[in-house]
């Protein structure tokens, strides 16, 4: 599923419910204008990093809005249902095992640890969701 098809599939959900639909079109706009990036992690928490700072996301968003209907909750749950599963490999270990394999081909004399980190944060690539791993996947081969 497309991040628009997610997006519309959402709205379509939340029809009667107007603070999720603001919430769902400002996440929208922010994830189209680059201004939100979101991270899925394997414990099914994210990081979404706005312009107001970054949070950890799981069921609840701890946001100055101090509302359950915060647009990063609702980006959460818009990158989930966009992102593909598992393309390359069937699971997290065999992608892991694939990016290791495949950085250390490409990049001899870098450590993998460092370059994750120095992009995603202090987290190491145990940490990172299926969605996050195909895309390190793919951008290194």
């Amino acid at each position: 599923m497309t991040l628009n098809q997610a997006i519309e599939t959402a709205k379509a959900k939340a029809a009667n419910h107007p603070e999720w639909l603001r919430a769902i079109d400002k996440a929208a706009r922010l994830l189209a204008s680059g201004e939100l990036c979101v991270t899925l992690f394997a414990d099914n928490t994210a990081l979404v990093t706005s312009p107001n700072g970054s949070y950890r996301v799981n069921g609840h968003c701890p946001c100055a809005a101090k509302t359950a209907h915060c647009y990063h909750r609702a980006a959460k749950r818009l990158v989930e249902m966009a992102e593909p599963v598992a393309t390359k490999a069937a699971t997290r270990d065999e992608l892991i095992a694939d990016i290791k394999a495949t950085f250390a081909a490409k990049f001899p004399g870098y450590r993998l640890a460092d370059t994750v980190q120095r992009l995603c944060g202090p987290y190491a690539i145990e940490n990172l969701g299926v969605a996050p791993l195909n895309h390190i996947l793919a951008a290194i081969a």
